[in-house]
């Protein structure tokens, strides 16, 4: 029975023209997606506006490709808005249960009446930073709606595809941890030799993913320590390095590195707005991080 099955995947495979190199990507992906819950589709408010901007035929990809993950392929559900993203990130223990999406499809006219062949690329990013990516037509007869068209085109070259081993592992690697929680106790307990910006500071302004973080020196170097997350709360040990800085010749001016929640690291400034309030800048044009020191 398990040789008909594979016989099956492969004629399937062989027929819709995959390489075998798309075989083992599309096999892999397969295992990887029953590790994950969600789909986030990457929509900002400013890709919304652009994409509503272009037309209501050309908003509906969104309509599709929402239920091809979640009636296709048995995901939880599909991430849209910033509101989406804030309550499925809070009920998430680890960015590895998402998979990031990116797509893009060729122009449509019109709902009805875009006869021809139009191309799809789709793109799978994982937490462990591997990526997947297909390109296939979509086929649209007189009288199909585009969505429909979308849909169909997801399930033929992407859905019906299923494979019986175990799903895979996706591994989210781990950072240093320079203090413990008893071992920062007692670190701070202990004023010598301190600078005035060390401390545990909580999150009071700004759009990050970190509630309290620690700002404490080891061995000549000032770091960045993980203390309490919003979310992903699995992916981060208390006392992890989140950071690096360093002090510059502005005495209330930092610049160094922070890892964002996925553990990209990020380029910043830190500057001291006033006695206990620092503040984190990065190039991205996201509004700033504001924190207040509470010890």
């Amino acid at each position: 029975m398990r040789a008909v099955s594979f016989l099956f995947i492969f004629f399937c495979l062989f027929s819709n023209g995959y390489s075998q190199d798309e075989k083992a990507n599309l096999e892999t992906l397969h295992r990887k997606l029953r590790s994950v819950k969600y789909a986030d589709l990457g929509i900002n408010e400013t890709a919304m506006k652009a994409l509503i901007s272009r037309g209501t035929s050309e908003s509906l990809d969104i309509l599709a490709i929402k239920l091809f993950f979640f009636e296709d392929l048995k995901l939880m559900g599909t991430i849209i808005t910033e509101e989406d993203r804030e309550i499925v990130y809070s009920n998430c223990n680890s960015v590895t249960e998402i998979v990031n999406v990116n797509w893009q499809i060729g122009s449509f006219k019109s709902d009805f009446g875009a006869i021809g062949s139009h191309s799809m690329t789709i793109e799978f990013s994982f937490a462990d930073k591997t990526r997947y990516r297909f390109n296939f037509p979509i086929n649209v007869s007189g009288s199909t709606q585009m969505n429909n068209a979308i849909r169909r085109s997801l399930r033929k070259n992407i859905g019906e595809f299923y494979v019986k081993g175990e799903p895979l592992k996706i591994d989210f690697k781990r950072g240093e941890v320079i203090y413990t929680e008893d071992d920062l106790a007692k670190y701070f307990d202990n004023q010598d030799n301190k600078l005035k910006i060390e401390g545990v500071y909580k999150l009071i302004k700004g759009n990050g993913s970190i509630e309290k973080l620690a700002i404490a020196q080891k061995n000549g170097k000032i770091y960045f320590l993980n203390i309490k997350n919003k979310y992903f709360v699995d992916d981060w040990n208390y006392g992890e390095i989140r950071g690096i800085i360093e002090p510059t010749l502005a005495r209330t001016i930092f610049t160094g590195t922070y890892l964002l929640i996925d553990k990209q690291e990020q380029q910043i400034t830190l500057t001291v707005k006033e006695d206990n309030i620092i503040e984190i800048t990065d190039s991205s044009g996201l509004d700033p991080l504001t924190f207040i020191k509470i010890k």
